[in-house]
């Protein structure tokens, strides 16, 4: 006979001490034998985590007077065979029992939600009875293997994405109210049953055996990820009906090579054919063009991203803006045409195009540059070099940028390791947010033009080994300069007013820092593990260092501060001058 755990409110072994009828980290011993545990009336609560990975215990009953069953509050009990959740629990959290092996039926009566992944991965869960229960989150019964019948009675639950996704025995559909959450067929030439009006968020996710699918005239919306991972899936026509295909929902539908879409379609979502491209190399047929409808006005963010056959695209003339990363990562495309206008551009969108040999110039800023290695010149006449332009092109090893540049968009020359020097000139006034973050420069002027540096403009970029910055910007932001290892010198001008947090973090070959009468807060970290760093002047201007700003800095042996300062947490933590600070020396005269 198993060992019995009876769990009563406020015992001391088993119950949060503040408050007794929840059920937190109890202290179940049974060395080797499985047990079964019986929670009882007057808990409300069991928390997050309390029985994960209780592999041994074999049964719970759970009284109707809990009301909340935590995250992964059963997670990973693979001994459990059944539950029965009762009316009175009205949420079940993330992953709640996640993982549960043993699990052979569910019984939930009333529960307003059943979480995100609550019952994934239980591989032998056969039956699930669902009375009255309002909210079904994404993927709550995903990965179900061998789940074979889902009953529903009282009300009609909402369906977050992929609730039945991987559920490959489920062979039962699963419609309400025109609305389909899961098709029983899930293998070769699948037909969406007609009369259906949407197809659901992941209602055919993951049915990777799938090759075709007939979508019937009485369709009007495709929801999100409905198709995604569908990676057996060759080809798509989506009938006239269809006025709206949600985010992902073609997603990772790898051997997808022919798409028809919708004549009345006015926008495509994000990420809609994100990563349709082939897992390996060769063989197999690529998307290498999609026909646009002449009525999209969008073309969402990463909406063809990482589609590596795609190698031709028509904008149609009624496309007014293409979002972030729309065409980033495809690397065979050679060929962009505009039928009308050029529509607004934001960042990124055909970053890590390798083949375009075009260049995209739009109101003054440049979007894509034809040749991306070697010498690169950048046209006259452009105003702003885009964002992403030229992220990871390795082969870049020197840039000429003209006059007519005012701006460096974020990441314009980020991860480019070939490149080691760059000349700005002084009409530039802003280099954005990690412009040229993990590049390969060893040196850089930055002309007194500039009044603003984004964060982490020139972070990893380490064999940098000097810079100066001038006065015209006021701020050292968010580790502007964090990880330069080579850094052995900066020099700040007059003028800066603010060393922001982390700025010079781990410059572990930096020797000493002036920091100019003007500035009065150095942010947190600012300085942290500068590890040669042995001389700072922090002028009386200061009047805040934050948490951390020079730990780790193993030779600053002495630091002059001005009176008043006021310090953050462990501002000179491991440093030799740590214990004349603690003592009360903060201060020491000025010669």
């Amino acid at each position: 006979m198993s060992k019995v755990f009876h769990i009563h409110p406020g015992d001391p072994d088993f119950t949060d001490p503040k408050r007794p009828d929840v059920i937190d980290n109890p202290a179940l011993y049974s060395p080797g034998e499985p047990f079964q545990v019986v929670i009882e009336p007057g808990i409300t609560e069991i928390e997050n985590d309390a029985f994960e990975e209780y592999a041994l215990m074999t049964s719970v009953v759970i009284p109707d007077t809990v009301k909340r069953i935590g995250a992964l509050a059963f997670s990973e009990c693979t001994g459990l065979t059944s539950v029965v959740i009762p009316g009175s629990v009205d949420v079940i959290g993330l992953e709640a029992f996640r993982g549960c092996t043993g699990l052979a039926s569910v019984v939930i009566n009333g529960a307003k939600e059943i979480g995100i992944n609550a019952f994934a991965d239980c591989k032998n869960l056969a039956s699930v009875v669902l009375n009255d229960v309002k909210e079904l989150k994404a993927g709550a019964f995903s990965d179900c293997i061998r789940l074979k019948s889902v009953t529903f009675s009282g009300c009609v639950p909402k369906f977050g994405g992929g609730v039945f996704s991987g559920c490959r025995s489920l062979r039962q559909d699963i419609v309400f109210d025109g609305t389909l959450y899961h098709l029983g067929k899930q293998s070769g030439k699948v037909v969406i049953p007609d009369g259906v009006r949407t197809i659901g968020p992941g209602a055919l996710q993951n049915f990777r055996r799938m090759t075709s699918v007939v979508i019937p005239d009485s369709v009007t919306e495709i929801a999100e990820g409905a198709f995604w991972g569908c990676t057996g899936l060759t080809s798509v026509v989506i009938p006239d009906s269809v006025k709206k295909i949600g985010p992902d929902a073609f997603a990772e539908c790898k051997r997808l090579n022919t798409v028809v879409l919708p004549r009345q379609l006015t926008k495509l979502e994000d990420r809609i054919f994100w990563a349709c491209t082939p897992g390996a190399p060769g063989g197999l047929p690529k998307l290498t063009s999609v026909a646009i409808p002449k009525n999209v006005r969008t073309i969402g963010l990463f909406a063809f991203r990482d589609c590596t056959g795609l190698t031709s695209i028509e904008i149609p003339r009624a496309v007014k803006r293409i979002e972030f990363g729309a065409f980033s990562g495809c690397a065979s495309l050679n060929s962009v045409t505009f039928a009308g206008p050029a529509p607004k551009l934001a960042g990124r969108v055909f970053s890590e195009c390798r083949s375009l040999r075009q260049d995209i110039t739009i109101d003054g800023t440049l979007y894509h540059l034809g040749q991306q290695t070697g010498r690169v010149v950048i046209p006259n006449g452009v105003t702003k070099i885009g964002a992403g332009v030229f992220l990871y092109c390795n082969g870049l090893t020197s840039v000429a940028i003209p006059d007519s540049v005012t701006e460096i968009g974020e990441e314009a020359f980020s991860f480019c390791t070939g490149l080691t020097s760059v000349a700005i000139p002084d009409s530039v006034t802003k280099i954005g947010k990690d412009a040229f973050s993990y590049a390969g420069l060893t040196s850089v002027v930055i002309p007194d033009s500039v009044t603003e540096i984004g964060i982490r403009a020139f972070m990893w970029n380490e064999e940098l080994t000097s810079v100066v910055i001038p006065g015209s910007v006021k701020i050292i932001d968010f580790m502007t300069f964090h990880g330069c290892k080579e850094l052995t010198s900066i020099e700040i001008q007059d003028g800066v007013t603010e060393i922001g947090k982390g700025a010079f973090l781990y410059c572990p070959k930096l020797k000493s820092v002036v920091i100019p009468d003007g500035v009065t807060k150095i942010g947190d970290d600012a300085f942290h593990d500068c590890e040669r760093l042995s001389s700072v002047v922090i002028p009386d201007s200061v009047t805040k260092i934050g948490d951390e700003a020079f730990a780790g800095c193993k030779r600053l042996r002495s630091v002059v501060l001005p009176d008043g300062v006021k310090l953050g947490r462990k501002v000179f933590n491991g440093c030799p001058c740590e214990k004349a600070v603690r003592a009360g020396r903060r201060h020491r005269p000025r010669s």
